[in-house]
C-alpha cells in the first residue's frame, strides 16, 4: 500500500540582506520521498532536496517559497515561506552600567547581525566585537567600557 508523504516541519519564512546567503528546509515524513522547491508557485530547477539555499541573495530572489514532496502514494504541498528585505534593525539607546556599555536592537529571522567597533573614526578599519544570527527577538551586546571607554560602535546587517 502506498502512503503518501506527511509535511512534519513547514518552512520558516525569513529576511535576508542583499548579497546574504538565505536557506529554506522542510521537514516530511514517508518512503521514496521526492522534493521539488517553488518561488512563487514556479518551479526551481535542481531544487531537490529537503533543504534549498540561495546564495548571494538579489532582487529576484524575495518572494514565496514553498515544496511539493512527493512518492508513489501522492504528493502534499508545504505552506508557503516569505523570503523578505531585511531592514536595518531598531536601536535602543545604549545604556552605561556599572562599567559596561549595553546595546539593544531588535533582529528579524535569517540575517547576521555583527556588532563592530574602533578607537578613532579615523581609524580605516572597524573590529568585529560579536556576531548573531537573527531570531525574530530583540538581542542584547555588552562591551566592557572600563578598559575602553573611547570606543565608536557599529551595527552591521549581512
Amino acid at each position: 500500500m502506498n502512503v503518501p508523504p506527511t509535511i512534519t516541519q513547514q518552512p520558516q519564512s525569513r529576511a535576508a540582506a542583499p548579497g546574504a546567503y538565505a536557506e529554506f528546509n522542510v521537514g516530511a515524513s514517508g518512503t521514496g520521498l521526492q522534493y521539488q522547491w517553488q518561488r512563487n508557485q514556479t518551479d526551481l530547477p535542481g531544487e531537490t532536496n529537503h533543504t534549498i539555499g540561495i546564495n548571494n541573495v538579489g532582487q529576484t530572489d524575495f518572494g514565496a517559497y514553498r515544496v511539493i514532496v512527493s512518492n508513489a502514494g501522492g504528493s502534499v504541498t508545504s505552506d508557503a515561506a516569505q523570503l523578505t528585505l531585511a531592514v536595518s534593525p531598531d536601536l535602543a539607546i545604549p545604556t552605561l552600567n556599572s562599567g559596561s556599555f549595553a546595546l539593544t536592537f531588535d533582529t528579524e529571522i535569517g540575517p547576521i547581525y555583527a556588532v563592530e567597533y574602533k578607537a578613532n573614526l579615523d581609524d580605516p578599519l572597524w573590529v568585529e566585537l560579536v556576531r548573531t544570527n537573527g531570531t525574530g527577538a530583540p538581542v542584547t551586546i555588552t562591551a566592557d567600557c572600563a578598559a575602553n571607554s573611547n570606543r565608536f560602535y557599529r551595527l552591521q546587517l549581512h
